[in-house]
């Protein structure tokens, strides 16, 4: 038997990749650390090295996303979150007090990053990621699933994909946090990863659960969402080329990509409709088609539920009892 079944749980196949790419990732940059190789995550001198605690709570954070969203063990993804949670906590403190708590070469020991940018410790900006990624996994387990959704889930999950963005499209070096060391690449996509295995979760009351129930609106929807999202990625890159290339200005890039977005709603919303409006007129004929057979019946028929209320009937039972 299966340890985990999708259909009984709360994982859809888009978050249990996110998931396991996350974990490893995570295990991938701990190997680093432990064989003393960390400087192979430093690309370029623009970017810095994913932190040996930075990894360690991201595989804590992808272990209790998977308990939590598999309901395979709900106590203990509790526990690892609030675990991540302190240890957030307690960076957050190191930034704001200026104190050194003996956690950030707890493990191993820091001797790329410069003296004077806290080596072993963790970018303030990944800390605070990381302490509102578990904050919505805690909300999840204790039932305020619709609450962090919409108030902390969506707004994580954009930061997190227009930095992974950023990075595709080569302007990764861009993005820094108060003169601190630049973002290692390695982390981006690990929070990516994690935020995207909460956005694609499969839930009832959670901001994709229109997508995810299993009805045929929700399925031509969700792969409508997919093509949506693809074909813009592409699109924004062949324009940022054209740009970087002077086939066209700026502004005129601009006029494009709103042209294009246009174009792709008109697209989706035309092809949903025709769809919808099939469907409804399949299930117009087929309410006819229940009515005839009704009205054709020699006999008295009718319907009712346990509370007595009468549901259907045919024309002969309404000129008889009236």
């Amino acid at each position: 038997m299966p340890f985990i079944k999708l259909k009984e749980s709360n994982l859809s196949t888009a978050s249990l990749f996110c998931l396991a790419a996350a974990i490893l990732l995570s295990l991938f940059v701990l190997s680093l650390w432990m064989l003393q190789m960390p400087g192979v995550m430093k690309f370029s001198s623009l970017h810095t090295i994913t932190k040996f605690n930075t990894a360690f709570i991201g595989l804590l954070s992808g272990i209790s996303i998977l308990l939590l969203l598999s309901g395979k063990g709900k106590k203990a993804g509790i526990l690892l979150s609030v675990s991540v949670l302190l240890i957030t906590l307690i960076t957050i403190a190191e930034y704001l007090f200026h104190l050194d708590a003996g956690i950030d070469e707890l493990f191993f020991k820091d001797s790329i990053t410069a003296i004077t940018a806290n080596p072993g410790r963790m970018n303030p900006g990944n800390a605070i990621q990381f302490f509102l990624l578990n904050i919505i996994v805690l909300g999840i387990a204790f039932g305020k699933e619709r609450v962090v959704t919409v108030v902390l889930l969506i707004p994580l999950w954009t930061v997190s994909f227009l930095i992974t963005t950023g990075y595709l499209f080569q302007m990764g070096k861009s993005f820094t946090f108060s003169g601190y060391s630049r973002l290692s690449p390695f982390t981006v996509l690990l929070l990516f990863l994690l935020t995207s295995a909460l956005f694609f979760g499969r839930s009832e009351k959670g901001f994709l659960a229109p997508f995810t129930k299993k009805t045929t609106a929700a399925k031509v929807n969700r792969r409508a969402l997919i093509l949506s999202i693809l074909l813009t990625l592409l699109f924004s890159w062949f324009r940022l080329q054209g740009e970087l290339s002077g086939f066209f200005l700026h502004d005129f890039g601009i006029v494009l990509m709103g042209l294009f977005i246009i174009l792709m709603l008109l697209y989706t919303t035309r092809s949903n409709t025709g769809r919808l409006n099939s469907w409804e007129e399949l299930i117009k004929r087929e309410k006819e088609l229940t009515e005839n057979m009704l009205g054709s019946i020699p006999g008295i028929f009718y319907l009712f539920n346990r509370e007595g209320k009468i549901l259907r009937q045919n024309k002969l039972y309404t000129s008889i009892t009236g």
